[in-house]
């Protein structure tokens, strides 16, 4: 049955109710604690609260308003979450390396493609939380 997110922390951003749901369900069941939210502000509001700080960022590029570009530049950036260096994964569905490229750049450990292959997360999850790459 793979690896266990026991004990992780996880942030989700996703605009999709849908897809946010899924993404929650999946990890939940694999042990992860999860917030998921549906907006960039939503993303920086749980970031800057004191408390709970995730452990891995897992977020949607494309979305309204604010994408998932802006939300790791103002991580990275450090105008939120106090700086802190979260490990993040991108999720968009906008295959191709050039896009990978640009999310990698971006701030992003690595970028997985929709549909999600969910044992691909799950065992990018536990790599990424353990190693930061």
């Amino acid at each position: 049955d793979g690896p266990e997110l026991v004990g992780l922390r996880i942030l989700t951003v996703e605009d999709d109710a849908d897809s946010r749901e899924m993404v929650e369900m999946v990890l939940r069941a694999r042990g992860a604690e999860v917030v998921a939210v549906s907006s960039v502000r939503e993303a920086m509001d749980v970031l800057n609260s004191p408390g709970w700080q995730p452990h891995l960022l897992v977020s949607d590029l494309g979305m309204p308003e604010e994408d998932g570009y802006d939300l790791i530049r103002k991580l990275r950036a450090g105008t939120i979450a106090n700086g802190i260096k979260l490990p993040a994964i991108a999720i968009t569905g906008y295959a191709g390396k050039e896009e990978s490229q640009r999310s990698l750049s971006a701030g992003y450990q690595l970028q997985l493609s929709k549909p999600v292959n969910w044992p691909e997360l799950i065992e990018a999850i536990v790599r990424i939380a353990r190693n930061g790459t």
